[in-house]
């Protein structure tokens, strides 16, 4: 009797666990609720890029962290680019007698993450972490993502021009000898004063980055610059001077 009792307390043990473990699972994957991230206007490689959104979490939640990590296939190369830390600060926003915790994030990351970014689609992952009470006197971190578009372009020449010049200015300069030169190139295209000339300038510039590629402007520089002009010059072809 004894056994048969020691037993079924085993039993109806092991089920009160499992069943406990299954609605505590059930309950987080719910703690994190409507997380979103606002439409991101385009940005040129020399802009801020502003990120913005939000989300809910239980009342009894307390968040841990928001990051945002840009990735992608950068089109000046063809290759993966190395992950860019997009920092997010986060408000709370929750009213008296909400049912939920609110929460709004934004930020601006530092221009020269993009500096070397062909022209391109790109993609943003919002991450939310919460620790969760667990009901034992703990908390059991969750995180969700979300992921967001992020289109980077080169308007214009006259763009060109201030990348070229951030490209002078970064530290280490990418454009190491012979850069007024390179200025001087970008800032001929942006004063071209027809479709037919801007082409003939954009073309002028993308000779002499391809000749100095690897010695006066390092070549992940080259080849970003490369896109550019490629791209201006598509878009004078194509639609007039852009």
């Amino acid at each position: 009797m004894a056994r048969k009792y020691a037993s079924r307390c085993a039993t109806v043990l092991a089920l009160s666990l499992l069943l406990g473990s299954w609605l505590y699972v059930s309950r987080a994957s719910a703690d994190i609720t409507n997380l979103t991230v606002n439409p991101i206007a385009s940005v040129t490689q020399v802009g801020a890029l502003s990120v913005s959104g939000s989300f809910n979490t239980g009342l009894n939640d307390t968040v841990q962290s928001v990051t945002g990590t840009l990735t992608g296939t950068n089109t000046a190369t063809g290759q993966a680019i190395t992950p860019i830390n997009v920092p997010l600060n986060f408000t709370e926003t929750t009213q008296p007698g909400d049912t939920v915790r609110t929460f709004t994030f934004s930020s601006a990351a530092i221009p020269g993450d993009l500096l070397l970014l062909g022209p391109g689609t790109y993609s943003l992952a919002v991450a939310v972490t919460v620790n969760v009470p667990d009901g034992m006197g703990g908390t059991t971190p969750q995180t969700q993502t979300v992921n967001a578009p992020v289109t980077v372009t080169i308007p214009d020449a006259a763009t060109l021009v201030q990348v070229v010049q951030a490209m002078i200015n970064h530290t280490p300069a990418f454009i190491t000898r012979a850069q007024k030169s390179f200025l001087k190139q970008a800032q001929s295209a942006a004063n071209a004063p027809n479709a037919h000339a801007l082409c003939g300038k954009l073309k002028a510039f993308a000779n002499h980055v391809r000749a100095q590629r690897g010695k006066a402007i390092t070549t992940a520089a080259a080849d970003k610059l490369l896109k550019d002009a490629q791209t201006l010059i598509a878009n004078c072809q194509h639609h007039g001077r852009p």
